[in-house]
């Protein structure tokens, strides 16, 4: 699943000018006992991570 969701992500971003978001819509991932949560956000290049707000405001700006 890491790997696949590694491959996508390399689609969406692929130079420094690209701009992209990703939304993981698991709520196993909001779950503390959910042992590979660390396993997924590390493989991904996250650079910051945004609140509801900030997704609609860069929606709007696209």
């Amino acid at each position: 699943m890491i790997i696949k969701l590694k491959q996508g992500v390399g689609r969406l971003i692929r130079t420094k000018q690209d701009k992209g978001l990703l939304v993981l819509l698991n709520s196993r991932m909001n779950k503390p006992i959910y042992k590979h949560k660390k396993a997924v956000l590390d493989a991904l290049p996250i650079i910051n991570m945004i609140d509801e707000d900030e997704v609609k405001d860069f929606l709007n700006n696209i």
